[in-house]
Parts: C-alpha cells; structure tokens; sequence
C-alpha cells in the first residue's frame, strides 16, 4: 500500500496498489520473489535506465527494492527504497535493508496471524453466545410446553380450552 509513500505523478495519484503483472521495478521483484520462493532484490542504481521503472516520482534517481516473503515462501510485499541521487545505496545499506527486511516479514506475518486469531477468537465469541441464546430458548420451551400440559391435565374437557392450549 501507499499509505507512507506521496505518488507524485499526476497519471498515478489516485492508486493505491499495483498488480502483479503491471510494469514496475517493485513489480518485477515480486514476481521475481514468487518464482523463486526467495526474497529477491534490486539496487538499481540508475532507474532511468531500467525499463521496468514506472514513474512515480520524478525526483527518483535511484531504487532499493527487496522481497518480504513470509515463513510459508508466501508474498508479503516489498520494501521500497527511493534516493533523489544515482548511485544512492552502496553495499553496506543493500546488507542492512536485506536483514531489516527479514525482520519486517516477521513482524508483518505475526500482525497478520495476530489479526486472523483474534477473528477467530471473535467468531468463537458470537459462536458461544449463539449457542447459549439457543440453550436458553430451549429452556424456556421445555417450561412453556411443561406448563401446557400441567393447564390440560387442569382443564377437564371444555373443548375451547382444550384448543388453546394445544396451540400452545
């Protein structure tokens, strides 16, 4: 998503994500990323030069893209690094966001397990109460239909009577 990242070209202001098989360099390394099952990277160190590049920003010169797969070789995303300069990561930054990056795929696969657990634990809830709603009409049937028979067991034979609470 786009939620900490300003699209300044017009043409692309109003998208929030790109799919798959769209040209971009981020793209590319997802699908890369898919293939091989692995957290694939680039550090373009030119994005003019790659025609994969999809304009977002016309101030970016260069672009540190890495895979986020989580423990199942399943795509979570990718991390995206912009410089206004060419040449912008050198070794030492392409080493320190391929490890942050195994350490944002783990923090998002336990946000996402956390999220779908406590979906589950509401289910669970609205489950249990339902359950309980229908014990409790149960319940109160037994005592109506418990109370009926008690009434024509009481009532004799007035045929009027007798109906009523056979309806009951």
């Amino acid at each position: 998503s786009f939620n900490y990242y300003r699209i300044r070209n017009p043409k692309y202001k109003n998208r929030d994500s790109f799919r798959l098989e769209e040209r971009s360099i981020a793209c590319r390394i997802a699908r890369d990323s898919i293939s091989s099952k692995r957290p694939e990277w680039i550090n373009e160190k030119n994005v003019r030069s790659n025609p994969d590049n999809l304009e977002l920003d016309s101030r970016t010169q260069s672009e540190l893209c890495v895979g986020l797969l989580d423990t199942e070789k399943e795509l979570l995303g990718v991390l995206v690094l912009e410089r206004n300069s060419r040449d912008g990561f050198n070794e030492d930054d392409v080493n320190l966001v391929r490890t942050v990056s195994q350490n944002l795929s783990t923090v998002i696969e336990r946000a996402q397990q956390s999220e779908a657990l406590g979906f589950r634990s509401l289910i669970a809830a609205k489950t249990a109460w339902a359950a309980d709603m229908v014990h409790e009409y149960v319940h109160e049937i037994g005592g109506i239909r418990d109370y009926a028979y008690l009434l024509r067991t009481r009532v004799g034979d007035n045929p009027l009577l007798l109906e009523d609470i056979r309806l009951i």
